[in-house]
């Protein structure tokens, strides 16, 4: 049985895939992911999905610039093993298509102070 909400979703979902929306959105989220990959390289940019993972040197580091970019307005994740390899800990961090340039700008300047030299 389906709930409200996820009532509502599978609306919302099947109205966007059904309209002429969805490519204008696709399109979008593909040119926000280029800027994103421009400024801040890293080791899955230009992967065709819309997430990112800005490598760290520890659990610890990742979790407080986790907590930093949160601070600044900006969520991002920090994963470790098992969602990445054991020496792999970092911020995961997801595009969206309604993100303008100055979201963007911003963004990719506060991963720049806080993970540096990414």
């Amino acid at each position: 049985m389906v709930n409200t909400a996820g009532l509502g979703a599978i609306k919302a979902a099947a109205k966007l895939h059904l309209g002429d929306e969805l490519p204008r959105l696709q399109q979008r989220l593909s040119k926000v992911m280029r800027c994103l990959d421009d400024a801040l390289p890293s080791t899955n940019a230009g992967n065709g999905l819309p997430i990112r993972v800005f490598d760290l040197p520890t659990i610890s580091a990742a979790l407080a610039a986790s907590r930093q970019l949160y601070q600044k307005g900006f969520y991002c994740s920090a994963v470790f093993f098992p969602i990445v390899a054991r020496d792999r800990p970092g911020i995961r961090a997801m595009g969206r298509a309604n993100m303008n340039q100055q979201d963007i700008d911003r963004f990719c300047t506060a991963v720049r102070v806080i993970v540096g030299g990414t």
